[in-house]
């Protein structure tokens, strides 16, 4: 029996999807309407492009503490192999 794969949780904060331009407004002559709708969603566009620069910028920061971390703790063994290295040439 083939094991069920588990979805993997959404992050906490969605990132909304942009709405689409209908196909009517890709023409050249358009009303002023059909512009303000454009912008409106040019607007809605640039929203979640900064969201996900922000997003983006979090993640580089989550990064650069978890490689710290890793850095501190890798200088730590090097600290205790050297010590237990010193320790079995004593004995």
């Amino acid at each position: 029996m083939p094991l069920k794969r588990r979805r993997r949780p959404h992050s906490p904060r969605d990132i909304p999807k942009p709405p689409r331009l209908l196909a009517s407004l890709r023409r050249k002559d358009v009303t002023r309407a059909e512009y303000n709708h454009i912008i409106s969603v040019l607007n809605d566009r640039k929203k979640v492009l900064d969201a996900f620069r922000d997003a983006i910028t979090d993640l580089r920061h989550v990064l650069d503490i978890q490689f710290t971390r890793i850095a501190q703790m890798q200088a730590d063994l090097d600290g205790i192999k050297s010590a237990r290295t010193k320790v079995k040439l004593l004995a």
